[in-house]
């Protein structure tokens, strides 16, 4: 039983650092003003 708690606390820690660096390359981009739309 723990042999699989702690597999599933390092899965869990694996996919929180993903998120972590997802969400700190999304923070850091620029916002963008769009000045005009075109009819595609």
């Amino acid at each position: 039983m723990a042999f699989f708690n702690s597999i599933l606390l390092i899965s869990l820690g694996l996919i929180g650092e993903y998120i972590y660096r997802i969400y700190n390359e999304v923070r850091n981009r620029p916002y963008t003003i769009i000045e005009k739309t075109i009819n595609v």
